[in-house]
């Protein structure tokens, strides 16, 4: 769902991107660097991303696809046994409990 605009009255130039984080290969390096300071053994560990996540299951899957996309040069870089994204869906009561558990499921099995 995509989000609308705000008239702001001001005399500053925006500019607006209409492409989010997920859609950025620049986050790549991001999420490398910040794996890279926590790692201590990557070909022994799985990195978990969680992402915010979105009411809509079907733009939810998108969110977790592209983001499993930004992960692809963290995992070959740093040479980890995995790199696992996430939503916890936090602002959407119904969805939160059923993303917590897959979570949760995900790291009592790892």
């Amino acid at each position: 769902m995509p989000m609308g605009f705000w008239k702001i009255e001001t005399d500053i130039n925006f500019y607006i991107s209409e492409d989010g984080l997920a859609d950025a290969t620049e986050m790549d390096e991001v999420i490398v660097s910040r794996i890279r300071r926590l790692s201590r053994d990557p070909a022994r560990e799985v990195a978990i991303i969680i992402a915010h996540g979105t009411g809509s299951d079907e733009e939810d899957s998108r969110w977790v696809e592209k983001i499993t996309q930004r992960t692809v040069t963290a995992k070959s870089t740093l040479g980890l046994h995995d790199i696992k994204v996430f939503t916890l869906r936090e602002d959407w009561f119904a969805k939160r409990g059923e993303a917590e558990s897959n979570i949760r499921s995900y790291l009592k099995g790892g």
